[in-house]
């Protein structure tokens, strides 16, 4: 036998036991499960939704803390006796007002956010994109969220409302995606967005004092209109939004508060006004955060603990039944 004729001998069990290896690898293409061949393609695009549809804890309506009901055994916040001399600088000290560069505000002119939106929106290379009255911000991880503008026609028996959404930038340490609304009928407010985790959070602005600590890393925010006279703080950080601490006025609940300052990025003085008029009391009041957590720091700790009392709670908040 030639050389020639013994190597195609030799060869031929090779390319038959090839030829079965790609006829089985076609085979088993096309009797795989469904979605099986395409396991390594790239999932289809999650479809949009409402922020206020993910539920606690991945959406947290920070205006809505005073109207929370309080789990009976929620920790109480330390507290701790306040220096005199401290309480009185707090109470000399002037009181931040309503154009206070520490407040939290929405643009006065309405159509301010849509003129400056665009270069913003470009800055974000498509996580944020607007399609007519939608906005969309896409986080890292979990569903994009929806912001879509609502217009209703007034009828004989209703006024027109309606809510525009436009994006505003990034806000706090935590970078969190901002988007403004504008309400027709309420005081506006701001959507925060952690880009990582998808989490959001509302917080109303006017309606509700809001100030954001120097770093960002935290809002401390009230509403005096409505009782019982609640003060909130939250985490803007990587890890939220959540609440960190939560004080609420007992008795009637009416009651207001004075911002004082920032004392770096984590402790806070202010007046907390118990009352209203001439009856009103005004107690000094310093917030501070320490290793463990925040603690509050008062002139007269059984004043706190009394059933009328400012009762201090440390959060995480439970999530609410929905």
């Amino acid at each position: 036998m030639s050389s020639s004729n013994a190597s195609s001998v030799r060869t031929a069990p090779a390319r038959a036991a090839a030829l079965a290896a790609a006829l089985a690898a076609v085979l088993a293409a096309a009797f795989a499960a469904p979605g099986a061949a395409g396991s390594a393609a790239a999932a289809p695009p999650r479809p949009p939704v409402r922020p206020e549809s993910l539920g606690e804890p991945a959406f947290t309506d920070l205006s809505g803390a005073r109207w929370r009901k309080l789990p009976a055994d929620l920790p109480r916040l330390a507290a701790v006796p306040l220096a005199a001399d401290a309480a009185r600088e707090i109470l000399a000290a002037p009181a931040a007002g309503e154009d206070s560069k520490l407040q939290l505000r929405v643009q006065d002119d309405a159509t301010a956010p849509s003129r400056k939106e665009k270069p913003l929106l470009a800055a974000e290379a498509g996580r944020v994109q607007r399609n007519g009255g939608r906005l969309v911000v896409t986080p890292a991880a979990g569903p994009p969220l929806l912001f879509q503008d609502v217009h209703r026609p007034g009828t004989k028996d209703a006024d027109p409302d309606g809510t525009t959404y436009s994006y505003a930038g990034r806000l706090g340490a935590g970078r969190y995606f901002r988007v403004l609304a504008q309400f027709e009928h309420d005081a506006p407010g701001s959507y925060l967005v952690n880009p990582a985790n998808g989490h959001a959070a509302f917080i109303h602005e006017y309606d509700d004092d809001v100030f954001l600590s120097p770093d960002g890393g935290h809002l401390l925010s009230w509403n005096s209109l409505n009782p019982p006279f609640t003060l909130a703080v939250a985490s803007t950080g990587a890890a939220g939004p959540s609440f960190e601490a939560l004080c609420r006025l007992g008795g009637k609940g009416v009651g207001s508060a004075e911002m004082k300052r920032w004392r770096g990025d984590g402790s806070v003085d202010l007046v907390l006004v118990e009352g209203e008029g001439k009856a009103a009391t005004r107690v000094p009041l310093r917030l501070a955060r320490t290793a463990t957590g925040w603690q509050v720091e008062a002139p007269d700790l059984a004043r706190l603990a009394a059933p009328d009392g400012f009762a201090c709670f440390a959060g995480p908040l439970p999530p609410e039944k929905r």
